[in-house]
């Protein structure tokens, strides 16, 4: 806040001489954001200064930077200034005109602020007896909209977004017009006949939002309008009118797409055919023959072979019994041949089993445990896995059993609360109480960042599989997690270079 020094300056003779009692910006002193609330804006369009003069006298007029038309209010004058002003005059009947100028300590300043709110009181304007309250030139309309976010102009004048769907207007006395508007909504106009109460009034828009549902022949495909991805394999929602560019798209397969347009109100369904799976060819000769040849983490064939693949990226590993499994990343293009060519390499002969100790006491519910020392207990195995080196079952979050397919669509969690939340321990929706029984659960992201800031994590191999030992940093005992990658849709991918845990 600035403080302010007045010069009132007698313009004309008159019966009375105004006094200046004191000038304060009530945007700095008391958080008063009129000028905001009920904005004016100047031509430049900028958010005008409002000085509210204390001068319970009608009839009197204003000169100055002002904009627009100065309102009574009963008991006080609200006079819109342009930014920077710093004179105004006041004339009343019977009264010396007088100009006030202002400016700070020390020197000039740009004289009033964008936005702010100030009280300008005065002494001097009476004469005998208090002047009897005029009456009021106007009061507040209270609009309450619906849709919440829909616009208001009232007399072509936009006014200010509504908070809570409520939009509060000064009027004066007559007749005025108002316009409601929304995206997707049928506009409402209509007029209100404002006196000296105030009123409100709802206004309620109609919805012409049309509905589409848009399908697709090829499972998995995931649907895009106007390039915003929507859904996959079947989309229902609401747009407003206009054209629309349909499309889907999946990996490996060539793009179907179809333009609609939309009228308000409409219904229509759009259903794409089967997209085409683009192929090409992988070649794969490794030693030894027969050797077993798995892509993207499903097996296809045998080595030798020549494969249909669809193009992209795949993860291809080679495996043989007795043989270190070799995995690549190859990109198969449309009509050409890649090709993959080795030989695996034999595994040393397996050390004698160290003897394990007795589980006595190291199993729940008949599924071995291993204490790092930390705040739980850990499993040494995966869920479904026969040792600690298996992969064991893959599992949607939330759900207890495995399945053939994991897509969105027949998730039962996937934009659901409980999609984002811990499911530890709740046996509906825990795999590990689910399947095992007994006190095991899941573990919570607290106990996963415990193992991650106090192990050390190694990638190696155990039981032909990679994956990460974890090495306690309190006791030196150790776990491991193998690298079963992901299953999104019918077959598991990343297999051997990464793992999802929940």
């Amino acid at each position: 806040m600035w403080l302010l020094f007045f010069l009132l300056l007698p313009v004309a003779a008159g019966a009375q001489t105004l006094r200046m009692r004191d000038f304060v910006d009530l945007t700095a002193t008391n958080r008063d954001t009129s000028a905001k609330i009920h904005q004016r804006l100047t031509p430049n369009n900028v958010l005008c200064a409002l000085v509210k003069v204390q001068l319970p006298r009608s009839g009197c007029s204003f000169e100055g930077q002002i904009i627009g038309e100065v309102e009574f209010k009963v008991n006080e004058y609200w006079v819109y200034m342009d930014v920077n002003a710093k004179r105004l005059t006041i004339k009343c009947p019977d009264i010396e005109a007088c100009e006030i100028i202002w400016q700070s300590d020390p020197g000039w300043q740009n004289g009033v602020e964008s936005g702010h709110t100030y009280r300008l009181t005065l002494d001097g304007y009476q004469s005998g007896s208090q002047p009897a309250a005029p009456a009021r030139e106007g009061n507040f309309v209270v609009f309450s909209l619906t849709p919440a976010n829909a616009t208001l102009e009232v007399d072509g004048q936009a006014q200010p977004l509504p908070q809570d769907g409520k939009v509060s207007v000064y009027l004066r006395r007559g007749t005025h017009s108002y316009k409601v508007s929304a995206y997707g909504y049928a506009s409402a106009t209509g007029t209100i006949s404002m006196g000296e109460e105030k009123q409100s009034l709802p206004v309620t828009l109609a919805s012409v939002m049309a509905s589409l549902t848009v399908s697709c022949a090829t499972s998995g495909a995931i649907i895009y309008i106007n390039d915003e991805r929507k859904g996959t394999g079947t989309w229902t929602g609401t747009l407003a009118a206009g054209t629309y560019h349909i499309e889907a798209r999946l990996d490996g397969h060539r793009t179907r797409s179809e333009d609609v347009t939309l009228a308000e109100n409409d219904r229509r369904a759009i259903n794409l055919a089967a997209l085409t799976a683009i192929m090409g060819n992988l070649q794969v000769d490794y030693q030894p023959i027969g050797a077993e040849v798995w892509v993207d983490g499903k097996k296809v064939g045998t080595s030798p072979d020549v494969l249909r693949l669809l193009v992209g990226r795949h993860t291809v590993e080679v495996r043989a019994e007795g043989y270190v499994s070799a995995k690549s990343t190859v990109t198969v293009a449309e009509g050409e041949m890649a090709r993959l060519a080795g030989s695996l390499t034999k595994t040393a002969p397996a050390p004698a089993p160290t003897p394990s100790p007795s589980p006595s006491g190291n199993t729940i519910n008949g599924h071995e445990y291993v204490d790092l020392g930390l705040s739980v207990k850990w499993a040494t195995c995966n869920v479904g896995a026969g040792s600690p080196g298996d992969y064991g079952s893959y599992f949607a979050w939330g759900e207890t059993s495995p399945k053939s397919s994991y897509t969105e669509n027949n998730s039962k969690t996937y934009g659901k609360s409980q999609y984002n939340r811990e499911i530890g321990g709740d046996v509906s929706l825990d795999a590990a109480r689910a399947n095992w029984g007994g006190s095991w659960r899941l573990p919570t992201e607290a106990e996963f960042k415990e193992l991650l800031n106090n192990c050390t994590w190694q990638w190696t191999t155990q039981g032909g599989h990679n994956g990460y030992k974890v090495t306690s940093k309190k006791n030196g005992n150790t776990i491991f997690l193998p690298a079963a990658g992901l299953c999104y849709g019918t077959s598991p991918s990343n297999v051997g270079s990464w793992g999802r845990y929940w």
